[in-house]
């Protein structure tokens, strides 16, 4: 609430960089843009605000203001192609697409209609068209072409999804994990059951996966969290 940091992993020497903010709000979650033409923005969420801040070499910038939700943001994600797109979801069960060209109001706006709300919202990698949503237990996919309907339902896990994430090799390819303990590999042109399960040993929360970058190949990293 109190500060931006901001520490260069490339010069251990340099301190870290606090930069005053002073909200009354936590922050739920916060995400550097991803393309190259605007890797210096971050979108940071609070409540039901979104901020994007430009990073500069004296301190960060507020560049705009979010306003479309009615409940906490819980969930931030770029577009890996377009420079100005991100998503953010919301317990009120929305997804807004933004396009901070004009940033006033929402480009799309994905409802859910149901009773829990959207926790974990991902881009597709490969072609952008796609993109994915979590409410609880189950995925949501949506062609960002074809209107504010889903083109599939996928009943993925038991327990809350705390993470989301698309191959950057096979456009139909994503994971998820969950608190059940597990990370799921889906196709969502077979969304049936998943096409592989890793299950952690205690069973422990898996709170995200991702897939390594494509210089690593077919590599995966998790977080889980040890249960006590």
């Amino acid at each position: 609430r109190r500060h931006l940091a901001l520490k260069n992993l490339d010069d251990y020497s340099e301190p870290l960089k606090l930069f005053n903010r002073n909200s009354k709000f936590e922050v739920s979650c916060a995400e550097f843009a991803i393309c190259q033409n605007s890797s210096t923005f971050c979108a940071i969420a609070t409540s039901q605000l979104i901020e994007v801040v430009k990073w500069t070499d004296a301190s960060p910038v507020l560049e705009h203001s979010l306003r479309a939700h009615t409940r906490v943001v819980t969930d931030i994600d770029w577009h890996s192609k377009h420079p100005y797109m991100l998503a953010t979801c919301s317990i009120d069960t929305y997804t807004h697409l933004w396009d901070l060209r004009d940033p006033k109001r929402p480009i799309l706006s994905l409802s859910a209609v149901c009773m829990s709300g959207a926790t974990q919202v991902g881009f597709n990698r490969v072609s952008g068209n796609f993109i994915a949503t979590a409410h609880d237990g189950d995925l949501r996919i949506w062609d960002i072409r074809k209107g504010s309907r889903p083109i599939q339902y996928i009943t993925a896990h038991l327990n809350r999804i705390h993470g989301i994430n698309w191959s950057h090799m096979e456009e139909s390819n994503l994971i998820t994990a969950s608190q059940d303990g597990s990370v799921k590999f889906f196709d969502i042109n077979n969304p049936r059951r998943a096409e592989r399960i890793i299950t952690t040993a205690t069973p422990s929360p898996v709170w995200r996966a991702r897939y390594t970058p494509p210089a690593f190949k077919d590599g995966l990293v998790t977080i889980i969290v040890p249960m006590l």
